[in-house]
């Protein structure tokens, strides 16, 4: 469907769907930090407020990367967290800074929040 009118078309629901997607993945993501939620947030304590929002330590973030186990899932780049241990000595800096600007507010490259469709193709017999 395309806003309340449903397309059947091929060539219709080709283009619908590649416009979606264009318009979804391109630019750099924002956040507004407003929105109106249907419920009422608990308030926290203001020491509390202001840690959520500091940037993390060098010494957290490795604490972090260093707690989660090496058996775990991969993450969505691939690399699973027994890679991040076993080359931390050479991506460290990088992380810290990856970190520091996240919670400094700076706009994600899309390269970090691209995404990769790949279509597949419906066949009788592959």
């Amino acid at each position: 469907m395309e806003g309340n009118q449903e397309i059947t078309n091929p060539d219709q629901i080709r283009d619908s769907a590649a416009s979606h997607f264009q318009n979804l993945l391109s630019g750099y993501v924002t956040q507004s930090g407003t929105h109106d939620f249907p419920f009422q947030f608990s308030k926290i304590p203001e020491e509390v407020g202001h840690n959520i929002c500091s940037i993390p330590s060098e010494e957290d973030i490795k604490e972090i990367i260093f707690s989660i186990d090496k058996e775990s899932v991969a993450g969505p780049d691939g690399f699973s967290s027994a890679f991040y241990q076993a080359c931390w000595e050479f991506i460290a800096r990088d992380i810290y800074d990856a970190s520091r600007d996240f919670f400094s507010g700076t706009p994600m490259p899309r390269s970090f929040t691209a995404t990769t469709i790949v279509l597949v193709p419906k066949v009788d017999s592959p």
